[in-house]
């Protein structure tokens, strides 16, 4: 069975070859960048890059008052049976250049009272620091409905920290553990 001549046959063999020199050919020095995006032939490889500028659409902000719920015990089967909780309150700076001053960590009660203060004075948590507090298991001072007050600060516009709670437990063959994120109860105006 024949095809046809030979010089069809190469032209056909060679025909994805010479589509892709042609398209190797017409393609751009650089790929076009991104809305927002700066292009590589524009960076300059000793310069620091502006994340402030990239920070821009983001929402940020200058402080704010968090409520952040705890629980020292959770019920199961029944009303008078409980499993005793540790809990931790995580406090992460997610502003990768700027600090944070912590002023307020307070552990309130189920009924709204002052249990502790894990602060006795400010507090600047880095660039990307992290700290936390512990409610031991088997401390029950705050109940069931306990909750932390954290108020922070930053001396310009920030990216909020991360706030969130984690409660762990274990007993014999049950092991329980759940995180419950910190609610903006205001933001800082000035």
């Amino acid at each position: 069975m024949r095809f046809g001549p030979p010089d069809v046959l190469w032209r056909i063999a060679l025909l994805p070859v010479f589509l892709v020199v042609v398209a190797c050919m017409s393609a751009p020095d650089s790929e076009a960048p991104f809305p927002g995006e700066t292009s590589v032939v524009e960076l300059d490889p000793g310069s620091v890059p502006d994340t402030t500028a990239a920070m821009r659409g983001v929402g940020l902000s200058r402080g704010q008052r968090l409520y952040v719920p705890v629980y020292s015990h959770i019920h199961f089967k029944n009303q008078e049976r409980t499993i005793d909780l540790a809990a931790t309150v995580s406090i992460r700076n997610a502003d990768p250049n700027h600090s944070i001053i912590l002023s307020t960590v307070d552990y309130i009660d189920n009924d709204g009272v002052l249990v502790r203060r894990y602060l006795e004075q400010p507090r600047r948590l880095g660039p990307m620091a992290s700290t936390s507090v512990v409610v031991e298991k088997g401390d029950a001072a705050g109940g069931l409905g306990a909750n932390f007050l954290v108020e922070w600060r930053a001396a310009q516009p920030v990216h909020a920290p991360v706030v969130e709670s984690i409660m762990i437990s274990t007993q014999s063959s049950l092991g329980i553990s759940f995180t419950s994120p910190a609610r903006v109860l205001d933001e800082r105006s000035e």
